[in-house]
């Protein structure tokens, strides 16, 4: 069973689920972000934003008291916000500033993450929750053949034959609902593989026309499109890339077809070995090289005259999900075919070794309403 780049982000992201307790609140303010009640969370409004974009922002945090402030954790709802707060003791009249960094989401409609500050004003509980909120429209929107779209992360053909590749594949390429005016769109890619052109095909509609130069491809393919956007000849400094994903049918192919290693402890080593099937008895394919996508705990090996590829897998100190790609270059007949194959394996912790503790919040923990009033202000 193939695993391509789209199910393993698929498999990562709900692992991180399963760990991180997610905070969601229905609604999107459209209004600037204002002053906050003690005893209500303080909003920052995004507004309308593109997927993938990095945004810091910065809250300036007042100690109105006569008493010390004192941070003791900071936890956010979603691993899409990094934060930090300094200084972490906040004398009578002074500030701290609050650093927010923000991965916006990928898939299109609202968003709304949690941010939350707790702390000591002398022996009273202090806390501050802040809801940053956003909504995702994307700048294009794209739809494979038959309009099958499964993932807006990843663009995937399925299953086509060596003989399809004689034919150009087309894309159809809609304008998205982000507030940016441009008039042209380009796209390339960095694979010798691929030739593409783009075509107009309407009003906000644009055919994305792809063409493989090489017959010469077999099995799984990755492949990432790069897409951008010009207004009247100058171009805007958002860029989008989608992964293109295909698996090519021939008569040769790797046995197994991809492999899932499951689960393995970090002083473990995991040895298999990969074969190659032809359907043309008159040919005897042989592997010639390989790599894989983490060299320094995978390591590929020809053997047996280029009959085998040896896969050693020695985990080390990672404690993680570990999806990778094998790379193969296969002399077959008179012709050299580079093919590829997904892995994926889990990596456990040592016996004893201590889990990373995870400080879950209490959603909108206020201090009572005769403490000492401190305010918050963002920019």
């Amino acid at each position: 069973m193939r695993m391509s780049q789209n199910q393993r982000r698929r498999v990562t992201r709900l692992f991180i689920g399963w760990v991180i307790t997610l905070v969601a609140v229905v609604g999107l303010q459209r209004s600037p972000a204002a002053a906050a009640a003690p005893n209500q969370p303080h909003i920052l409004n995004l507004g309308e934003q593109l997927p993938g974009r990095i945004m810091d922002r910065d809250v300036v945090i007042h100690n109105q008291s006569t008493h010390v402030l004192r941070f003791s954790s900071l936890s956010t709802s979603c691993g899409c916000v990094t934060a930090s707060v300094s200084p972490h003791v906040v004398q009578p009249g002074a500030t701290a500033t609050l650093k927010l960094r923000i991965i916006t989401h990928l898939d299109p409609g609202p968003a709304s993450i949690s941010a939350l500050l707790l702390g000591h004003v002398s022996k009273k509980p202090w806390a501050r929750e802040w809801i940053i909120k956003y909504a995702i429209h994307p700048m294009l929107v794209i739809m494979p053949p038959g309009h099958a779209l499964s993932s807006t992360q990843a663009i995937d053909f399925g299953h086509i034959t060596r003989a399809r590749l004689a034919k150009p594949i087309v894309l159809d390429a809609y304008r998205g609902n982000y507030p940016a005016r441009w008039t042209k769109l380009t796209c390339r890619s960095g694979s010798r593989d691929l030739k593409i052109a783009i075509k107009p095909a309407g009003t906000d509609h644009w055919h994305v026309v792809i063409d493989f130069t090489s017959r010469d491809i077999v099995g799984s393919q990755d492949y990432r499109l790069h897409f951008s956007f010009l207004n009247h000849g100058k171009p805007l400094p958002y860029h989008l890339t989608e992964d293109l994903e295909l698996t090519v049918r021939g008569t040769l192919s790797l046995v197994p077809s991809s492999l899932l290693i499951g689960t393995l402890k970090p002083d473990s080593h995991y040895h298999t070995d990969i074969k190659l099937w032809s359907a043309d008895p008159a040919i005897t394919p042989r592997f010639v090289s390989g790599h894989a996508s983490a060299p320094a705990y995978v390591h590929v090996k020809i053997v047996n005259h280029g009959a085998n590829a040896r896969i050693t897998v020695t985990p080390k100190d990672r404690r993680e999900a570990f999806p990778g790609r094998l790379t193969f270059v296969v002399q077959f007949g008179d012709r050299r075919v580079t093919m590829h194959e997904n892995f994926f394996a889990y990596i456990l912790k040592r016996h004893g070794e201590p889990s990373k503790k995870l400080h879950v919040p209490k959603i909108r923990l206020y201090p009572p309403a005769s403490m000492p009033r401190i305010s918050s202000g963002g920019k």
